[in-house]
């Protein structure tokens, strides 16, 4: 009862790993071609973000759409490290 209270239910501590679970499918997604079903998978995993994290519900929107802030570089491009 004290969980459906919090706004969190029971699979609250699910969270973090299905968040990572679909930012790692967006990459994959991203590496693939467009046919690749990780995008999709992506989406039902921000669909179940929503469900467990009601009060994130906008930046689970956003991050369906891409406009979600991220620190991301992409995974061809060198470091350049200065000494």
């Amino acid at each position: 009862m004290e969980e459906q209270a919090s706004g969190l239910d029971d699979r609250s501590g699910q969270k973090w790993p299905l968040l990572t679970l679909a930012r790692l499918r967006e990459v994959q997604h991203q590496l693939a071609s467009p046919s690749d079903s990780n995008c999709s998978e992506a989406q039902q995993i921000y669909h179940t973000l929503i469900e467990i994290d009601p009060f994130r519900k906008g930046y689970y929107i956003d991050a369906m759409h891409g406009k979600a802030a991220q620190v991301t570089r992409s995974l061809n491009s060198a470091v350049n490290v200065s000494s």
